[in-house]
C-alpha cells in the first residue's frame, strides 16, 4: 500500500510540474522554432557518472544524463544533477525537471530531490536554508552562484511556483516537506549572482 501511495504521489508531481510548465511556456510566448534550432546542436553525454570536470553543457540532454552538480555548503549537499525526474534518477542525485530552463540558459531552472531516509540524505536538510545563502551549480568548468531570495511551503498542486522569476537566470529547488512525508512542497527560489 505504501509503495502504491509513493508511485501515485510521484506521478502526481510529474503531472503538476508538467502542467505548470506548459502554462509557463504559454504565458511567456516561447517560440517552438527557437527551441528546435537550439536543440539541433546536441552533444550527447553518456549515462555513466563522470567527474565534475568532465561534465559538458548539453543543449538537449536525455533522461539520465549528468548535466552538472549542485553544491550547498551550508547543509553539506554535493550531488550530481541528473536530467529528468524519474525514480531511478532520484536514487542517484538531484533531478533537473525537464522542460524548465537548463542551468546555462536564461529562464528558471527547477531541480528536485527526495527528502527521506529511504533515499539517503539528498535534500533532507533543505529546510535549513535561509535567504541570502549561496547555492552553486557546477557545469563543466564553470561554477554558477545563486542567492536565495525567497522560501515558500506550498501545496503539491500549486503551479504558481513555475511563474515566479526574479532575474534572467533563476534556480528553483523543490522537495517534499515535512521530512519523511509528502504533504507539502518546500520551494527555494534563487537568482544568479552578478558576475
Amino acid at each position: 500500500m505504501r509503495k502504491i501511495f509513493k508511485i501515485l504521489l510521484f506521478l502526481g508531481l510529474i503531472i503538476i510540474f508538467t502542467l505548470g510548465f506548459i502554462s509557463l511556456v504559454n504565458l511567456n510566448s516561447l517560440e517552438t522554432n527557437d527551441i528546435i534550432k537550439y536543440n539541433n546542436k546536441t552533444n550527447v553525454l553518456n549515462k555513466e557518472i563522470r567527474p565534475i570536470q568532465e561534465a559538458i553543457q548539453i543543449p538537449d540532454p536525455k533522461s539520465g544524463d549528468i548535466i552538472g552538480r549542485i553544491i550547498i555548503e551550508s547543509i553539506n549537499v554535493n550531488l550530481p544533477i541528473i536530467e529528468d525526474v524519474t525514480e531511478e534518477n532520484f536514487k542517484n542525485g538531484a533531478a533537473h525537471i525537464s522542460n524548465t530552463s537548463l542551468p546555462w540558459n536564461k529562464g528558471n531552472c527547477f531541480i528536485s530531490a527526495h527528502r527521506s531516509w529511504t533515499k539517503g540524505k539528498l535534500f533532507n536538510r533543505l529546510n535549513e536554508i535561509n535567504t541570502n545563502e549561496i547555492i552553486k551549480l557546477v557545469i563543466n568548468d564553470k561554477t554558477y552562484e545563486y542567492i536565495v531570495y525567497d522560501i515558500q511551503i506550498v501545496k503539491p498542486n500549486n503551479t504558481k511556483v513555475f511563474y515566479q522569476q526574479k532575474g534572467e537566470y533563476d534556480l528553483t529547488l523543490t522537495t517534499c516537506t515535512p521530512l519523511y512525508k509528502a504533504t507539502y512542497r518546500l520551494i527555494i527560489f534563487c537568482t544568479r549572482k552578478e558576475i
